[in-house]
């Protein structure tokens, strides 16, 4: 079978999308027939390697700017292109793209519906134009993977799919995050950081409204007057990249700092925003934290959630949209999204309860058990050769 892939988001190994496209075609070269030819188009090469069967195909648009209409343009035009060239039997997307295929027959993974239910993330022509064509790809394509049953259920509702036309498939995190660290590696990470181990509360991802980080910036004031002894309090850090793109859907992080240390009489210098951090130095910021926290109003998976349970840093989060699949009272500490002080409620219980802490990481490691790649990867192959049928 001739087997078109799209490796477009192979470029961004910090992105989720990224992550997905890299550990699936790691985990496909592994795992793939011999007897099946691959097609993966690429706008950049990879820094692995393939098996012989694979056919690295770089395509690159005479349209240097990386934006909407490049994205448009690679995915409607230049990609099916070449893959109706290379006469694929089928074609995987591994994120939801506006690419459309008449003949080939075409799965899609479908990340999450975000822009459906924040319809104001969509604040320019460019991107109405590129999720008019995404939605449009949606509706046609032959059949969609979900890597959630939250988005599946949201993608029958949404785009009045049939349901046997969309299934789950989870996927895994990093492999990067289940090796073991030793105490020196986590140091020097927490060394370039200027961290303390178990000093710290820790948050990663974006920074947009729909991750709440207000929220958890004010609930960790009311953590804060909870404390006798501030010293005893740990710090609040933040990593992630400020995406300028959002604007004005990003939280200013600065103005909702300032507006807490002047409520609740907080030093500013017990925050810390480390900006954008490398993925291979995330493990050790997870292994040293006191807890990680997520406090995001929905997501299509929650991949950090699953990356702290694989680092065993216990976790605060709410059991709202995907997260529910991830996370429960058994392996996480729980609180109620509409309260901060439900929060902040929590994030003390984590703090001070040693032995319930102890407890949910060790269902944690259990449970992140249940996400692999090899699952994701098998099931992949199974949908696709049922498309060819």
């Amino acid at each position: 079978m001739k087997i078109g892939i799209n490796g477009s988001f192979a470029r961004k190994r910090d992105a989720g999308m990224g992550q997905v496209t890299i550990n699936f075609l790691k985990t496909l070269g592994k795992m793939a027939d011999p007897e099946d030819d691959f097609f993966v188009y690429l706008e950049e090469d990879l820094d692995f390697n393939l098996p012989k069967n694979f056919n690295k195909k770089i395509i690159k648009p005479f349209y240097r700017r990386d934006d909407l209409i490049r994205k448009i343009y690679w995915e409607k035009f230049l990609m099916p292109m070449e893959a109706r060239r290379d006469k694929c039997e089928v074609f995987f997307s591994p994120y939801q793209s506006s690419t459309v295929f008449k003949k080939i027959p075409h799965l899609m993974l479908v990340h999450d519906t975000i822009v459906k239910i924040f319809p104001w993330y969509i604040n320019n022509f460019r991107k109405r134009a590129y999720y008019k064509k995404v939605d449009q790809a949606i509706k046609r394509v032959d059949k969609i993977m979900t890597i959630s049953n939250h988005s599946r259920l949201d993608v029958v509702r949404l785009y009045k799919k049939k349901s046997k036309q969309i299934i789950k498939n989870y996927i895994d995190c990093d492999e990067i995050f289940k090796k073991k660290l030793t105490d020196g590696e986590v140091e020097k990470v927490l060394k370039k950081f200027q961290l303390e181990s178990k000093q710290y509360i820790f948050y990663v991802g974006g920074f947009d409204v729909r991750k709440n980080v207000n929220g958890l910036i004010q609930a960790y004031g009311i953590l804060w007057g909870k404390f006798k002894n501030k010293k005893d309090c740990p710090d609040l850090v933040l990593a992630g990249k400020f995406n300028s793109q959002l604007v004005p859907l990003v939280t200013d992080i600065e103005a909702e700092i300032n507006e807490a240390c002047y409520k609740f009489g907080i030093s500013k210098n017990k925050f810390k925003s480390l900006g954008f951090v490398e993925q291979v130095e995330l493990p050790a910021l997870y292994r040293g934290a006191k807890f990680f926290c997520y406090p995001s109003l929905y997501e299509g998976f929650g991949l950090p959630v699953l990356e702290a349970f694989n680092c065993e840093c216990p976790v605060v989060t709410s059991e709202n949209s995907s997260l529910k699949e991830i996370a429960n009272k058994k392996n996480a500490f729980i609180f109620d999204l509409d309260s901060d002080q439900g929060l902040a409620e929590k994030m003390l219980e984590c703090l001070r309860d040693e032995k319930s802490r102890g407890q949910k990481i060790k269902q944690a490691k259990i449970d992140a058990k249940k996400f692999s790649w090899e699952n994701f990867t098998k099931k992949t192959l199974e949908e696709l050769r049922e498309l060819r049928k």
